[in-house]
């Protein structure tokens, strides 16, 4: 390659409803935002990967250098009281693989308007074509 390479600049994503959560068998357990906390809850980071939080301070994905992604709920999304930030979604800061990633979608169950009754989730799977 020749010349400098294109340097993509984040895209903040602002969502008061948005949401992480950890899966565990029999356990799914939801990080809601923090209140009032007004930042972004997704930053788009181009081809690298999403980061979530504030400047991806709970989550940070890296698909280029995955040694990089990282992992410390307690920022913007609210860490269950007891529990170790830097262990919650990940079981540790940072060292681990990144096996599979799935984003889902919150929709209102057909007929019903958001805010109703009980939400779904969709999975969206950008993998595919």
């Amino acid at each position: 390659p020749t010349g400098k390479p294109t340097v993509m600049p984040a895209v903040g994503v602002k969502d008061p409803r948005a949401f992480l959560f950890r899966l565990e068998p029999g356990n799914p357990i939801r990080c809601p935002l923090v209140e009032g906390s007004g930042t972004d809850a997704l930053r788009m980071r181009g081809p690298a990967g999403p980061a979530y939080g504030d400047r991806g301070a709970d989550l940070t994905l890296d698909f280029d250098q995955p040694h990089k992604s990282r992992s410390m709920i307690g920022g913007t999304y609210g860490c269950p009281p007891g529990a170790n930030e830097r262990a919650f979604l990940a079981g540790s800061f940072t060292g681990w693989a990144i096996v599979e990633v799935a984003v889902f979608t919150v929709h209102p169950r057909p007929g019903k308007k958001a805010g109703e009754e009980e939400e779904e989730m969709e999975i969206v799977d950008f993998s595919q074509p």
